[in-house]
């Protein structure tokens, strides 16, 4: 048997990730949370500020919007448990538009990958529900 090509081992890794629940043994579950937390982390002065939004509700920092989804729970044999939210932010104009910055799930795992939030000022990352 030979090595794994490079282009079947790229189309593997996500596959791979996507499926790590069952391949790690996780239980996945959606969490019943009252609330989401996030940190935010202001890359020019580099300090962190936590952010808590309530289930079904939705927060504003300076000319960020975060809608979060539900939060699912997934049980980690690395990291004891994962959380993983689907989350909307939307850049806040002076007139009434929003603009959609970022659409996609937020994990609470620096292990998963997922796609970058994109704001020059701004990193958001998920903590935990509650």
């Amino acid at each position: 048997m030979g090595m794994i090509k490079p282009s079947i081992w790229g189309r593997l890794v996500p596959l791979i990730m996507s499926h790590s629940v069952l391949i790690m043994g996780g239980v996945p579950s959606v969490s019943h949370a009252a609330s989401i937390n996030f940190e935010v982390l202001n890359k020019v002065s580099a300090k962190k500020t936590p952010l808590k939004i309530q289930v079904d509700s939705s927060a504003v920092i300076h000319d960020l919007r975060i809608v979060p989804g539900e939060c699912r729970r997934e049980k980690d044999s690395f990291d004891g448990e994962i959380y993983s939210v689907p989350v909307q932010i939307l850049l806040e104009q002076e007139s009434d538009e929003s603009v959609e910055l970022y659409s996609g799930e937020l994990v609470s795992s620096p292990r998963y990958p997922q796609k970058p939030i994109e704001h020059s000022l701004y990193d958001i990352m998920l903590v935990g529900c509650d």
